[in-house]
């Protein structure tokens, strides 16, 4: 069951890239119709995404240079309470990250929800970190996403 509720939600690269992705196998081919469906509920749905205010994260987005990535940036930004902008909060997570996943953690934890959506192993891992706990982050892989929103 769908939970119509509106969520701000922060995106991890990963996801934008999977939907780009063409697949090479059917088990790919599932992640990357999971990817796309998750993107076009945010889209087309009451939910919205939380970008942070120095462009990081969309300079990041936008390196995914698929049709469909980029006809889905532009109808983001097209409307404009689709989209959310939040500083990047400094953070000592205790568990080291990659230097380009750091800054989506930043941005969740100043997010009226502080959800991550990723597949990406590392920010997975962290999921149940002390820290991030403590900091009220919740970080979903795109099967939770798709049945929480």
């Amino acid at each position: 069951m769908v939970n119509e509720k509106c969520q701000y939600v922060v995106l991890d690269t990963w996801l934008l890239a999977k939907a780009s992705t063409f697949p090479k196998d059917s088990m790919e081919s599932d992640e990357v119709s999971k990817a796309a469906e998750l993107l076009f509920r945010i889209l087309h749905k009451c939910h919205r995404i939380v970008l942070d205010e120095e462009g990081e994260m969309l300079t990041e987005y936008e390196r995914h240079k698929s049709e469909f990535i980029r006809r889905w940036l532009i109808q983001i930004r097209m409307y404009t309470d689709k989209v959310m902008f939040r500083s990047r909060t400094p953070l000592k997570i205790r568990k080291p990250l990659h230097i380009n996943d750091v800054k989506f953690i930043e941005v969740t934890v100043k997010s009226p929800h502080k959800t991550l959506i990723t597949g990406d192993s590392d920010l997975l891992k962290i999921k149940e970190n002390e820290e991030i706990k403590r900091l009220g982050i919740k970080i979903m892989d795109v099967d939770e996403a798709l049945q929480k929103l």
